[in-house]
């Protein structure tokens, strides 16, 4: 299993209008990937307004298969693009290693 990791900070005012395009738009199509597990949104505690993506894959060909041969370059939308202040054109990928559940 990957994990997918990535975070954006929201324009002020437009966390709302970001968070609702990422349920809307893009969690369904990263669900629409055969080997994707799941998507999440994270808002940091403490308000500095981070917005953490986590993604969840079987495997690193099911990654590429949404992100590109290079997976560590964020897929960002246009459209999401004028939502955000800042975000991390790249990603992070984690291998699970151990699990308590």
């Amino acid at each position: 299993m990957i994990l997918r990791s990535w975070h954006g900070h929201p324009l002020p005012g437009r966390e709302a209008d970001y968070l609702a395009f990422l349920k809307e738009v893009v969690f369904p199509e990263i669900r629409a990937v055969p080997g994707n597990r799941s998507a999440r949104a994270l808002r940091a505690v403490g308000g500095d307004g981070t917005i953490l993506v986590l993604t969840e894959w079987d495997d690193l060909a099911s990654v590429q298969a949404f992100a590109g041969v290079d997976s560590t370059v964020a897929v960002v939308p246009k459209a999401a693009e004028s939502m955000l202040a800042e975000y991390d054109p790249r990603v992070r990928h984690f291998g699970l290693v151990l699990s308590q559940e």
